[in-house]
């Protein structure tokens, strides 16, 4: 990495089980991880959820961002109204991050989503892959969302 080249990287997400561990390892070698908040509005990086909108540090510029956000999938029956908090969370905030990016003047190198482990779907015993449709399950259509 160059002198010139920030190694910053935005994790939203970063409480959950992949984020707490991603932001160790990174840590480990040796990037700066930020973690957005959702409850701080003096944090570097907020999301407001009220407004519908990200507010990042301009003085930090980014190498990449992780987006994990979104509650657990594991957590609660999925009644209807939770299926709805499970995709519109991701929605919403993945919709803000890349508005607040776009406007950025330091727009990062990387942006990575991940929102579902079920892209593929239900599919036993086959296999998959980068080629694969997309699924046709509540899960397939929050990671294709």
């Amino acid at each position: 990495m160059s002198q010139t080249q920030s190694n910053n990287i935005l994790i939203t997400g970063a409480s959950g089980m992949i984020g707490s561990a991603l932001v160790e390892y990174l840590s480990h070698c040796g990037f700066a991880d930020h973690q957005l908040s959702r409850h701080s509005s003096d944090a570097l990086f907020y999301f407001d959820g009220a407004a519908g909108r990200v507010h990042m540090d301009p003085s930090i510029p980014l190498l990449a961002v992780i987006n994990l956000a979104g509650p657990s999938i594991a957590d609660k029956r999925w009644s209807e109204g939770r299926k709805r908090e499970i995709l519109d969370s991701r929605q919403r905030l993945t919709h803000a991050l890349a508005a607040a990016l776009a406007k950025s003047d330091n727009k990062p190198r990387s942006f990575l989503s991940a929102s579902a482990i079920g892209f593929y779907g239900e599919t036993g015993e086959f296999d998959v892959d980068e080629k694969s449709p997309v699924g046709s399950n509540f899960l397939a259509e929050v990671a294709q969302a």
